[in-house]
Protein backbone atom coordinates (compact mmCIF):
# COMPACT_ATOMS: atom_id res chain seq x y z
CA UNK A 1 0.00 0.00 0.00
CA UNK A 2 1.33 3.84 -1.03
CA UNK A 3 2.11 6.29 2.29
CA UNK A 4 -0.48 8.51 2.46
CA UNK A 5 2.07 11.43 2.34
CA UNK A 6 2.42 10.04 -1.68
CA UNK A 7 -1.12 11.01 -2.62
CA UNK A 8 0.00 14.33 -1.11
CA UNK A 9 2.85 14.86 -3.17
CA UNK A 10 0.77 13.43 -6.42
CA UNK A 11 -2.22 16.26 -5.61
CA UNK A 12 0.71 18.96 -5.11
CA UNK A 13 2.15 18.15 -8.56
CA UNK A 14 -1.03 18.58 -10.05
CA UNK A 15 -1.49 21.37 -8.70
CA UNK A 16 2.06 22.86 -9.06
CA UNK A 17 0.91 22.22 -13.08
CA UNK A 18 -2.13 24.03 -13.03
CA UNK A 19 -0.41 27.08 -10.89
CA UNK A 20 2.36 27.56 -13.55
CA UNK A 21 -0.15 27.78 -16.36
CA UNK A 22 -2.49 30.36 -15.03
CA UNK A 23 0.27 32.60 -14.18
CA UNK A 24 1.76 32.33 -17.51
CA UNK A 25 4.78 29.78 -17.30
CA UNK A 26 5.02 27.97 -20.20
CA UNK A 27 4.65 23.91 -19.34
CA UNK A 28 4.54 22.52 -23.34
CA UNK A 29 7.15 24.85 -24.56
CA UNK A 30 9.96 25.45 -22.23
CA UNK A 31 11.48 23.75 -19.61
CA UNK A 32 10.30 24.80 -15.87
CA UNK A 33 13.73 25.27 -14.30
CA UNK A 34 14.60 25.43 -10.19
CA UNK A 35 16.69 28.05 -8.68
CA UNK A 36 17.90 27.01 -5.39
CA UNK A 37 21.41 28.20 -3.07
CA UNK A 38 22.72 25.66 -1.39
CA UNK A 39 25.82 25.77 0.70
CA UNK A 40 27.47 22.33 0.45
CA UNK A 41 28.78 21.29 3.80
CA UNK A 42 30.41 18.01 5.02
CA UNK A 43 27.78 15.50 4.88
CA UNK A 44 24.71 18.15 4.65
CA UNK A 45 23.75 21.22 2.38
CA UNK A 46 21.49 24.03 3.27
CA UNK A 47 19.21 25.29 0.57
CA UNK A 48 16.76 27.75 -0.57
CA UNK A 49 13.75 27.41 -3.57
CA UNK A 50 12.25 29.96 -5.28
CA UNK A 51 10.89 29.46 -9.38
CA UNK A 52 13.11 30.32 -12.07
CA UNK A 53 11.20 31.56 -15.38
CA UNK A 54 10.76 29.13 -18.48
CA UNK A 55 13.41 27.66 -20.51
CA UNK A 56 13.27 29.10 -24.48
CA UNK A 57 13.98 25.24 -26.91
CA UNK A 58 15.04 25.05 -30.25
CA UNK A 59 13.16 22.68 -32.46
CA UNK A 60 15.42 19.15 -33.02
CA UNK A 61 16.42 17.44 -36.52
CA UNK A 62 16.26 14.10 -37.53
CA UNK A 63 18.59 11.98 -38.40
CA UNK A 64 18.87 8.30 -39.60
CA UNK A 65 21.91 6.04 -39.23
CA UNK A 66 22.87 3.50 -41.53
CA UNK A 67 25.13 0.54 -40.68
CA UNK A 68 27.42 -1.37 -42.85
CA UNK A 69 30.24 -3.92 -42.36
CA UNK A 70 34.00 -3.46 -42.38
CA UNK A 71 35.65 -5.86 -44.49
CA UNK A 72 39.43 -5.00 -43.74
CA UNK A 73 41.35 -3.55 -40.95
CA UNK A 74 44.56 -1.82 -42.44
CA UNK A 75 47.98 -2.19 -40.36
CA UNK A 76 48.26 -0.24 -37.62
CA UNK A 77 51.41 1.15 -36.18
CA UNK A 78 52.16 0.31 -32.32
CA UNK A 79 52.26 2.75 -30.09
CA UNK A 80 55.79 3.12 -27.57
CA UNK A 81 55.16 2.86 -23.90
CA UNK A 82 57.39 3.27 -21.19
CA UNK A 83 56.98 3.68 -17.62
CA UNK A 84 56.65 6.60 -15.70
CA UNK A 85 58.99 9.56 -16.63
CA UNK A 86 59.55 10.75 -12.48
CA UNK A 87 59.35 14.28 -13.06
CA UNK A 88 55.65 14.16 -15.14
CA UNK A 89 53.91 13.82 -11.61
CA UNK A 90 53.88 17.39 -10.16
CA UNK A 91 51.65 16.07 -7.92
CA UNK A 92 49.56 12.84 -6.13
CA UNK A 93 47.19 12.56 -3.71
CA UNK A 94 44.90 10.30 -2.78
CA UNK A 95 40.93 11.57 -2.81
CA UNK A 96 40.30 10.23 1.10
CA UNK A 97 37.81 10.65 3.54
CA UNK A 98 34.96 9.34 1.24
CA UNK A 99 32.75 7.14 2.98
CA UNK A 100 33.12 3.07 1.78
CA UNK A 101 29.99 2.67 0.19
CA UNK A 102 29.87 5.65 -1.74
CA UNK A 103 32.68 4.66 -3.77
CA UNK A 104 32.42 1.86 -6.59
CA UNK A 105 34.19 0.61 -9.84
CA UNK A 106 31.80 2.12 -11.78
CA UNK A 107 33.92 5.17 -10.37
CA UNK A 108 33.82 7.60 -13.14
CA UNK A 109 35.97 10.80 -11.54
CA UNK A 110 35.72 14.17 -12.49
CA UNK A 111 37.98 17.24 -11.41
CA UNK A 112 38.00 21.30 -11.33
CA UNK A 113 40.50 23.42 -9.31
CA UNK A 114 41.51 27.20 -8.89
CA UNK A 115 44.77 27.51 -7.10
CA UNK A 116 44.58 25.39 -3.99
CA UNK A 117 40.76 25.11 -4.11
CA UNK A 118 40.00 21.57 -6.16
CA UNK A 119 36.41 20.12 -6.46
CA UNK A 120 36.43 16.48 -7.62
CA UNK A 121 33.37 13.98 -8.37
CA UNK A 122 32.82 10.74 -8.47
CA UNK A 123 29.43 8.78 -9.57
CA UNK A 124 28.19 8.99 -6.23
CA UNK A 125 30.50 11.40 -3.90
CA UNK A 126 31.95 14.78 -3.84
CA UNK A 127 34.94 16.43 -2.36
CA UNK A 128 36.91 19.02 -2.14
CA UNK A 129 39.89 20.12 -1.07
CA UNK A 130 41.33 23.87 -0.05
CA UNK A 131 45.03 23.02 0.70
CA UNK A 132 45.81 21.89 -3.17
CA UNK A 133 44.87 18.00 -2.44
CA UNK A 134 46.55 17.52 0.65
CA UNK A 135 43.23 17.01 2.62
CA UNK A 136 39.80 16.29 1.38
CA UNK A 137 36.36 16.70 2.95
CA UNK A 138 33.19 14.58 1.94
CA UNK A 139 29.86 16.25 0.60
CA UNK A 140 27.19 14.64 -0.33
CA UNK A 141 25.58 15.07 -3.75
CA UNK A 142 22.53 13.32 -2.87
CA UNK A 143 21.26 15.73 0.37
CA UNK A 144 19.18 17.98 -1.86
CA UNK A 145 18.00 15.64 -4.24
CA UNK A 146 16.49 13.40 -1.40
CA UNK A 147 15.54 15.44 1.71
CA UNK A 148 14.23 12.43 3.48
CA UNK A 149 11.96 15.21 5.39
CA UNK A 150 9.86 15.64 1.73
CA UNK A 151 10.14 12.70 -0.10
CA UNK A 152 10.87 13.95 -3.88
CA UNK A 153 10.12 12.49 -6.93
CA UNK A 154 13.82 12.56 -8.38
CA UNK A 155 16.31 11.18 -6.57
CA UNK A 156 19.92 11.83 -7.11
CA UNK A 157 21.46 9.00 -9.20
CA UNK A 158 24.95 8.90 -10.20
CA UNK A 159 26.60 11.08 -13.54
CA UNK A 160 28.49 14.07 -12.35
CA UNK A 161 31.08 16.19 -13.90
CA UNK A 162 32.91 19.40 -13.00
CA UNK A 163 34.34 22.11 -15.09
CA UNK A 164 36.38 25.28 -14.09
CA UNK A 165 35.88 28.45 -16.34
CA UNK A 166 38.19 30.75 -15.25
CA UNK A 167 37.55 33.45 -17.60
CA UNK A 168 34.52 33.78 -15.41
CA UNK A 169 35.88 32.49 -12.51
CA UNK A 170 33.05 29.91 -12.00
CA UNK A 171 33.12 26.20 -11.00
CA UNK A 172 30.04 24.60 -12.91
CA UNK A 173 28.80 21.05 -11.19
CA UNK A 174 26.83 18.61 -13.56
CA UNK A 175 24.81 16.03 -11.53
CA UNK A 176 22.38 13.45 -12.89
CA UNK A 177 19.00 12.38 -11.18
CA UNK A 178 16.78 9.58 -11.76
CA UNK A 179 12.89 8.41 -10.80
CA UNK A 180 13.28 5.16 -9.04
CA UNK A 181 10.86 2.11 -10.27
CA UNK A 182 8.21 2.59 -7.55
CA UNK A 183 7.49 6.38 -8.13
CA UNK A 184 8.17 5.38 -12.13
CA UNK A 185 5.08 3.59 -12.06
CA UNK A 186 2.83 5.35 -9.96
CA UNK A 187 3.23 8.52 -12.07
CA UNK A 188 3.73 6.68 -15.51
CA UNK A 189 7.06 8.47 -15.94
CA UNK A 190 10.61 7.72 -16.51
CA UNK A 191 11.84 11.06 -17.30
CA UNK A 192 14.63 12.21 -15.09
CA UNK A 193 16.18 15.77 -14.29
CA UNK A 194 20.12 17.16 -13.87
CA UNK A 195 20.99 19.54 -12.09
CA UNK A 196 23.95 22.22 -12.85
CA UNK A 197 25.55 24.22 -9.81
CA UNK A 198 27.49 27.21 -10.38
CA UNK A 199 29.97 28.81 -7.71
CA UNK A 200 32.55 30.58 -6.59
CA UNK A 201 34.19 29.24 -4.21
CA UNK A 202 32.65 25.26 -4.25
CA UNK A 203 30.42 26.22 -0.78
CA UNK A 204 27.60 28.42 -1.87
CA UNK A 205 26.22 27.28 -5.11
CA UNK A 206 23.43 28.43 -7.30
CA UNK A 207 21.36 25.41 -8.56
CA UNK A 208 18.95 25.07 -11.94
CA UNK A 209 17.49 21.70 -12.84
CA UNK A 210 16.89 20.90 -16.11
CA UNK A 211 14.02 18.55 -16.92
CA UNK A 212 14.10 15.70 -19.68
CA UNK A 213 10.44 15.31 -20.32
CA UNK A 214 10.99 18.88 -21.46
CA UNK A 215 13.20 18.61 -24.01
CA UNK A 216 11.53 15.83 -25.67
CA UNK A 217 8.01 17.21 -26.26
CA UNK A 218 5.34 14.83 -27.71
CA UNK A 219 3.29 11.87 -26.44
CA UNK A 220 6.16 10.11 -25.41
CA UNK A 221 7.97 12.60 -23.21
CA UNK A 222 7.78 10.86 -19.87
CA UNK A 223 9.52 8.28 -21.17
CA UNK A 224 12.89 9.89 -22.04
CA UNK A 225 16.22 10.03 -19.44
CA UNK A 226 19.27 12.06 -19.85
CA UNK A 227 22.31 9.95 -19.38
CA UNK A 228 26.15 10.05 -20.05
CA UNK A 229 27.12 13.88 -19.98
CA UNK A 230 29.87 15.41 -20.75
CA UNK A 231 30.94 19.18 -20.48
CA UNK A 232 33.04 22.16 -22.40
CA UNK A 233 33.61 25.32 -22.38
CA UNK A 234 33.46 27.82 -25.71
CA UNK A 235 33.85 31.55 -25.20
CA UNK A 236 30.75 32.46 -24.49
CA UNK A 237 28.85 28.96 -23.80
CA UNK A 238 28.52 25.90 -21.31
CA UNK A 239 27.89 22.92 -23.82
CA UNK A 240 26.39 19.89 -22.36
CA UNK A 241 26.26 16.73 -24.34
CA UNK A 242 24.26 14.12 -23.39
CA UNK A 243 22.02 11.15 -24.27
CA UNK A 244 17.98 11.56 -24.38
CA UNK A 245 17.48 7.85 -23.78
CA UNK A 246 13.59 5.99 -24.59
CA UNK A 247 13.15 4.58 -21.31
CA UNK A 248 9.94 2.37 -21.14
CA UNK A 249 8.03 1.36 -17.58
CA UNK A 250 7.49 -2.03 -19.07
CA UNK A 251 11.25 -2.66 -19.20
CA UNK A 252 12.42 -4.56 -16.68
CA UNK A 253 15.95 -2.55 -16.79
CA UNK A 254 15.02 0.84 -16.69
CA UNK A 255 18.63 1.51 -18.42
CA UNK A 256 17.15 1.45 -22.25
CA UNK A 257 21.43 1.00 -23.59
CA UNK A 258 20.81 -2.39 -22.70
CA UNK A 259 17.00 -2.84 -23.40
CA UNK A 260 16.30 -4.76 -26.61
CA UNK A 261 14.97 -2.72 -28.93
CA UNK A 262 12.72 -2.98 -32.28
CA UNK A 263 13.01 -1.05 -35.34
CA UNK A 264 9.26 0.22 -34.49
CA UNK A 265 10.62 1.93 -30.77
CA UNK A 266 10.88 5.02 -30.69
CA UNK A 267 14.52 6.67 -31.39
CA UNK A 268 16.88 7.54 -28.47
CA UNK A 269 18.27 11.22 -29.24
CA UNK A 270 22.35 12.30 -28.84
CA UNK A 271 21.60 16.20 -27.75
CA UNK A 272 23.30 19.06 -26.66
CA UNK A 273 22.88 22.12 -25.06
CA UNK A 274 24.14 25.58 -24.93
CA UNK A 275 23.72 27.71 -21.68
CA UNK A 276 25.06 31.52 -21.80
CA UNK A 277 28.28 31.84 -19.52
CA UNK A 278 27.68 35.21 -18.47
CA UNK A 279 24.00 33.91 -17.22
CA UNK A 280 25.81 31.77 -14.78
CA UNK A 281 28.16 33.90 -13.82
CA UNK A 282 25.92 36.18 -13.12
CA UNK A 283 23.18 33.52 -11.30
CA UNK A 284 20.94 34.90 -14.07
CA UNK A 285 20.22 31.74 -15.89
CA UNK A 286 17.24 32.53 -17.75
CA UNK A 287 17.90 30.34 -21.00
CA UNK A 288 19.26 27.90 -23.14
CA UNK A 289 19.28 25.79 -26.81
CA UNK A 290 19.20 22.54 -26.94
CA UNK A 291 19.50 20.60 -29.96
CA UNK A 292 18.48 16.86 -29.71
CA UNK A 293 19.19 15.07 -32.99
CA UNK A 294 17.22 11.44 -33.69
CA UNK A 295 18.75 7.92 -33.94
CA UNK A 296 22.09 9.28 -32.52
CA UNK A 297 24.23 7.50 -30.06
CA UNK A 298 27.05 9.37 -27.54
CA UNK A 299 28.10 13.02 -29.04
CA UNK A 300 31.22 14.11 -27.47
CA UNK A 301 32.61 17.72 -27.29
CA UNK A 302 36.35 18.77 -28.05
CA UNK A 303 38.10 20.39 -24.84
CA UNK A 304 39.56 23.84 -25.96
CA UNK A 305 37.31 27.34 -25.56
CA UNK A 306 36.76 28.86 -28.55
CA UNK A 307 34.08 30.46 -30.71
CA UNK A 308 32.80 27.42 -32.64
CA UNK A 309 32.06 24.09 -30.43
CA UNK A 310 32.92 21.08 -32.51
CA UNK A 311 31.46 17.59 -31.52
CA UNK A 312 31.05 14.09 -33.10
CA UNK A 313 29.37 10.87 -33.10
CA UNK A 314 30.82 7.40 -34.46
CA UNK A 315 28.36 6.35 -37.79
CA UNK A 316 29.68 3.13 -39.03
CA UNK A 317 32.59 1.51 -38.68
CA UNK A 318 34.42 3.99 -41.42
CA UNK A 319 32.63 6.53 -40.90
CA UNK A 320 32.34 9.69 -38.26
CA UNK A 321 29.73 12.69 -37.81
CA UNK A 322 31.18 15.60 -36.72
CA UNK A 323 29.35 18.48 -35.84
CA UNK A 324 29.89 22.55 -35.33
CA UNK A 325 28.29 25.69 -33.91
CA UNK A 326 29.16 28.85 -34.16
CA UNK A 327 28.97 31.61 -31.36
CA UNK A 328 29.65 34.29 -33.83
CA UNK A 329 26.15 33.38 -36.52
CA UNK A 330 24.48 30.48 -34.76
CA UNK A 331 25.78 28.13 -37.46
CA UNK A 332 24.91 24.62 -37.03
CA UNK A 333 26.41 22.02 -39.42
CA UNK A 334 26.53 18.29 -39.68
CA UNK A 335 29.03 16.86 -42.00
CA UNK A 336 29.70 13.37 -42.30
CA UNK A 337 33.60 12.02 -43.12
CA UNK A 338 35.14 8.68 -44.07
CA UNK A 339 37.72 7.11 -41.82
CA UNK A 340 40.03 4.00 -41.50
CA UNK A 341 37.67 0.77 -40.45
CA UNK A 342 37.77 -0.80 -37.31
CA UNK A 343 36.51 -3.39 -35.05
CA UNK A 344 33.67 -2.45 -33.67
CA UNK A 345 33.49 -3.71 -29.86
CA UNK A 346 30.63 -5.73 -29.36
CA UNK A 347 29.70 -7.18 -26.12
CA UNK A 348 28.89 -10.05 -27.10
CA UNK A 349 30.87 -10.72 -29.85
CA UNK A 350 34.31 -12.35 -30.25
CA UNK A 351 36.38 -9.12 -30.05
CA UNK A 352 36.11 -9.35 -26.34
CA UNK A 353 36.20 -12.94 -25.57
CA UNK A 354 39.78 -13.10 -25.79
CA UNK A 355 40.82 -13.97 -21.90
CA UNK A 356 44.66 -12.90 -22.46
CA UNK A 357 44.19 -9.64 -23.53
CA UNK A 358 40.71 -7.64 -24.36
CA UNK A 359 38.59 -9.24 -21.88
CA UNK A 360 38.17 -6.78 -19.35
CA UNK A 361 35.90 -4.27 -22.97
CA UNK A 362 33.57 -6.98 -22.41
CA UNK A 363 31.12 -4.33 -21.20
CA UNK A 364 32.54 -1.51 -22.96
CA UNK A 365 31.42 -0.28 -26.34
CA UNK A 366 32.95 1.49 -29.36
CA UNK A 367 32.05 5.24 -28.76
CA UNK A 368 33.82 8.40 -28.78
CA UNK A 369 35.06 9.05 -25.57
CA UNK A 370 37.64 12.26 -26.24
CA UNK A 371 37.87 15.31 -28.70
CA UNK A 372 40.27 18.19 -28.93
CA UNK A 373 41.57 21.27 -30.67
CA UNK A 374 44.69 22.19 -31.02
CA UNK A 375 47.26 23.95 -33.87
CA UNK A 376 44.19 24.84 -36.09
CA UNK A 377 42.94 21.14 -35.89
CA UNK A 378 40.21 18.72 -34.32
CA UNK A 379 40.31 15.17 -32.89
CA UNK A 380 38.70 12.73 -31.62
CA UNK A 381 39.22 9.11 -29.96
CA UNK A 382 37.25 6.34 -29.22
CA UNK A 383 37.17 2.13 -28.41
CA UNK A 384 37.90 -0.33 -31.17
CA UNK A 385 39.39 -3.58 -31.34
CA UNK A 386 42.04 -5.07 -33.54
CA UNK A 387 43.03 -8.33 -34.52
CA UNK A 388 46.62 -10.05 -34.54
CA UNK A 389 48.63 -13.06 -34.94
CA UNK A 390 50.06 -14.61 -31.82
CA UNK A 391 51.17 -18.01 -31.74
CA UNK A 392 49.54 -18.78 -34.86
CA UNK A 393 46.50 -17.74 -33.93
CA UNK A 394 44.33 -14.64 -34.31
CA UNK A 395 43.51 -12.30 -30.98
CA UNK A 396 41.65 -9.57 -30.46
CA UNK A 397 43.01 -6.52 -28.24
CA UNK A 398 41.34 -3.37 -27.45
CA UNK A 399 42.54 -0.49 -28.01
CA UNK A 400 42.14 3.56 -28.77
CA UNK A 401 41.43 4.66 -32.83
CA UNK A 402 40.95 8.06 -33.56
CA UNK A 403 40.89 10.65 -36.29
CA UNK A 404 42.46 14.62 -36.66
CA UNK A 405 41.10 16.86 -39.31
CA UNK A 406 42.82 20.13 -40.01
CA UNK A 407 40.47 23.58 -39.64
CA UNK A 408 40.07 25.92 -42.76
CA UNK A 409 40.57 29.68 -42.14
CA UNK A 410 36.65 30.18 -41.48
CA UNK A 411 36.31 27.09 -39.21
CA UNK A 412 34.78 25.02 -41.69
CA UNK A 413 36.52 21.11 -41.67
CA UNK A 414 39.25 19.99 -44.48
CA UNK A 415 37.69 16.87 -45.34
CA UNK A 416 40.98 15.93 -47.41
CA UNK A 417 43.04 16.54 -44.51
CA UNK A 418 41.78 13.07 -42.68
CA UNK A 419 44.88 11.15 -40.16
CA UNK A 420 44.63 8.50 -38.24
CA UNK A 421 45.78 8.54 -35.19
CA UNK A 422 45.39 5.49 -32.29
CA UNK A 423 46.82 3.84 -29.03
CA UNK A 424 47.69 0.44 -29.63
CA UNK A 425 50.63 -1.88 -28.31
CA UNK A 426 50.79 -6.13 -28.96
CA UNK A 427 51.15 -6.65 -25.20
CA UNK A 428 47.88 -4.46 -23.57
CA UNK A 429 44.63 -3.18 -24.03
CA UNK A 430 43.43 0.10 -24.22
CA UNK A 431 40.12 1.48 -23.44
CA UNK A 432 38.26 5.08 -22.54
CA UNK A 433 40.74 7.96 -23.20
CA UNK A 434 40.25 11.44 -22.30
CA UNK A 435 41.82 14.44 -23.65
CA UNK A 436 42.60 18.24 -23.44
CA UNK A 437 45.31 20.98 -24.28
CA UNK A 438 46.83 22.45 -21.60
CA UNK A 439 46.89 26.24 -21.37
CA UNK A 440 49.67 25.98 -23.83
CA UNK A 441 47.94 23.91 -26.20
CA UNK A 442 49.93 20.79 -25.64
CA UNK A 443 47.22 17.81 -25.91
CA UNK A 444 47.85 15.44 -22.80
CA UNK A 445 45.60 12.09 -22.26
CA UNK A 446 44.73 9.53 -19.75
CA UNK A 447 43.51 6.39 -20.43
CA UNK A 448 42.67 2.98 -18.69
CA UNK A 449 45.24 0.15 -19.99
CA UNK A 450 45.86 -3.46 -19.13
CA UNK A 451 45.31 -7.27 -19.91
CA UNK A 452 44.47 -10.00 -18.36
CA UNK A 453 47.33 -12.13 -18.04
CA UNK A 454 49.74 -10.87 -15.48
CA UNK A 455 48.73 -6.94 -15.58
CA UNK A 456 45.83 -5.49 -13.77
CA UNK A 457 44.24 -2.39 -15.27
CA UNK A 458 46.50 0.59 -14.80
CA UNK A 459 46.41 4.26 -15.65
CA UNK A 460 48.04 5.98 -18.32
CA UNK A 461 49.16 9.61 -18.91
CA UNK A 462 50.47 11.09 -22.84
CA UNK A 463 50.83 14.07 -24.83
CA UNK A 464 50.42 14.02 -28.51
CA UNK A 465 53.88 14.26 -29.67
CA UNK A 466 53.69 15.18 -33.07
CA UNK A 467 50.39 15.45 -35.73
CA UNK A 468 49.05 11.95 -34.76
CA UNK A 469 51.51 10.11 -32.46
CA UNK A 470 50.98 9.85 -28.89
CA UNK A 471 53.49 9.56 -25.65
CA UNK A 472 52.74 7.24 -23.64
CA UNK A 473 53.53 6.42 -19.79
CA UNK A 474 52.41 4.17 -16.87
CA UNK A 475 50.91 7.08 -14.59
CA UNK A 476 49.13 4.51 -11.71
CA UNK A 477 48.58 0.25 -11.74
CA UNK A 478 46.09 -1.72 -9.82
CA UNK A 479 47.16 -4.16 -7.31
CA UNK A 480 44.34 -6.44 -8.28
CA UNK A 481 42.42 -7.64 -11.37
CA UNK A 482 39.09 -8.16 -12.42
CA UNK A 483 36.34 -9.43 -12.27
CA UNK A 484 34.18 -6.91 -9.19
CA UNK A 485 33.11 -8.88 -7.18
CA UNK A 486 28.76 -7.06 -6.41
CA UNK A 487 27.30 -7.35 -2.70
CA UNK A 488 23.97 -6.50 -4.16
CA UNK A 489 23.29 -7.77 -7.71
CA UNK A 490 20.34 -6.18 -8.15
CA UNK A 491 22.50 -2.92 -8.34
CA UNK A 492 24.61 -3.84 -10.92
CA UNK A 493 24.24 -3.59 -14.46
CA UNK A 494 24.87 -6.49 -16.76
CA UNK A 495 26.30 -9.03 -14.60
CA UNK A 496 28.61 -12.19 -15.59
CA UNK A 497 28.73 -15.68 -13.60
CA UNK A 498 26.53 -14.37 -10.81
CA UNK A 499 27.39 -11.64 -8.74
CA UNK A 500 30.88 -10.67 -10.55
CA UNK A 501 31.06 -7.74 -13.73
CA UNK A 502 33.90 -6.23 -15.44
CA UNK A 503 31.91 -2.88 -15.46
CA UNK A 504 34.69 -0.34 -14.72
CA UNK A 505 32.52 3.07 -15.72
CA UNK A 506 32.80 5.05 -19.12
CA UNK A 507 35.79 7.90 -18.24
CA UNK A 508 38.52 9.32 -16.69
CA UNK A 509 39.18 13.27 -16.68
CA UNK A 510 42.29 15.36 -17.48
CA UNK A 511 42.07 18.96 -17.64
CA UNK A 512 44.06 22.04 -17.93
CA UNK A 513 45.94 23.18 -14.82
CA UNK A 514 45.51 26.86 -14.30
CA UNK A 515 48.42 27.27 -12.08
CA UNK A 516 50.63 26.70 -14.54
CA UNK A 517 50.56 26.53 -18.34
CA UNK A 518 52.51 23.08 -19.01
CA UNK A 519 50.19 20.99 -16.27
CA UNK A 520 47.18 19.08 -16.33
CA UNK A 521 44.84 18.15 -13.76
CA UNK A 522 44.01 14.57 -13.97
CA UNK A 523 40.79 12.42 -11.96
CA UNK A 524 41.58 8.76 -11.76
CA UNK A 525 41.63 5.38 -10.20
CA UNK A 526 42.58 2.36 -9.22
CA UNK A 527 41.49 -1.41 -7.97
CA UNK A 528 42.56 -2.55 -4.48
CA UNK A 529 40.48 -5.74 -4.53
CA UNK A 530 38.34 -7.26 -6.23
CA UNK A 531 35.11 -6.31 -3.91
CA UNK A 532 32.68 -3.24 -5.54
CA UNK A 533 34.51 -0.87 -2.57
CA UNK A 534 37.82 -1.68 -3.02
CA UNK A 535 38.64 0.95 -5.30
CA UNK A 536 41.00 3.98 -4.78
CA UNK A 537 40.37 7.94 -7.03
CA UNK A 538 43.22 9.55 -7.17
CA UNK A 539 43.81 13.13 -8.01
CA UNK A 540 47.11 14.12 -10.01
CA UNK A 541 49.23 17.31 -11.28
CA UNK A 542 50.86 16.48 -14.65
CA UNK A 543 52.84 17.72 -16.81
Amino acid sequence: MLPPYFFLLIFMLSFSFFFLNAFGFSVNNGTIAVKYTCEFLINSSICNNDILRSINIDNNSDKEANSINSSSIKEINFTAFSSLVSDSIIKKSIVNNIPKEKIGSINEPSVASKGNLIFYVGNYYAARSIDGGQTWKFLDPSYDFENMDNPQIHKFCCDQKVIYDEKNNIFIWYRQGEISEDISRAINSTANKVTIGVSNDTYLWNMYNIYADEIKKGNLKEYYQLDFPELSLGNNFLYITTNLLYTPLDSSNLNSDIVDRSDSSPPNFATIFRIPLDQLSNNNFTSYEVRPVAHEHVFVPIQDPSDILYWATLSDENKIIIYSWSENNNEFFANEFNVMPYYKIDSNGKQCDDKEFAFWCIDMESIITAGWKGNNTIGFLWNAAHPFLKDNRTVYNAYIDGAIFELNEDGSINSESYKRTSIINPNYSWLMASTSPNNNGTIGIVSFYGNNKDMPIGVAFGKLTNSTKWDMMSLINSTSKLPIFFENCNQSPRFHQGCTSYLIGDFLTIRPDFENDNYWDVAAYIFNGTREHDVIPYYFVTK
